[in-house]
């Protein structure tokens, strides 16, 4: 189950992925990462000029991500920002939606952004050359 609007709206700042820490995150309001940029406060994500159109939860997820480029964000601390519950129904949703949210990020042949560690979590990278 999603968060609902209350809780987001209560958020401690530097809390979490949630919007309203993102916002409060060090003032930074917009994140780029390679070709990738996201737009807190508007809620919108591009892929260099073109918007990706995504869902509040993968939005949520990529801000989680592209604020902490290169590093293993857990699949606990995952579950834990965007949905209330972190059983494992909670995990395997997060999973799916990076799934999908990662295949988003590749269309049109871009290089693939989010990549698993199996068994820990997610990172934001750009692929090795090779």
């Amino acid at each position: 189950m999603l968060r609902s609007a209350e809780s987001r709206t209560a958020a401690v700042p530097n809390a979490g992925g949630d919007i309203t820490a993102l916002i409060a995150h060090k003032s930074r309001r917009v994140w780029r990462f390679a070709n990738l940029t996201v737009d807190v406060p508007a809620g919108t994500a591009y892929l260099g000029t073109s918007p990706l159109g995504l869902a509040e939860f993968e939005f949520v997820l990529l801000a989680c991500l592209i604020r902490r480029p290169h590093q293993v964000v857990p699949l606990e601390e995952l579950t834990r920002r965007v949905v209330i519950t972190s059983d494992t129904v909670g995990q395997r949703l997060v999973e799916l939606t990076v799934h999908h949210l990662g295949r988003k990020l590749e269309q049109g042949g871009s290089a693939r952004l989010i990549h698993s560690v199996r068994g820990v979590g997610y990172t934001l990278r750009e692929d090795e050359p090779g």
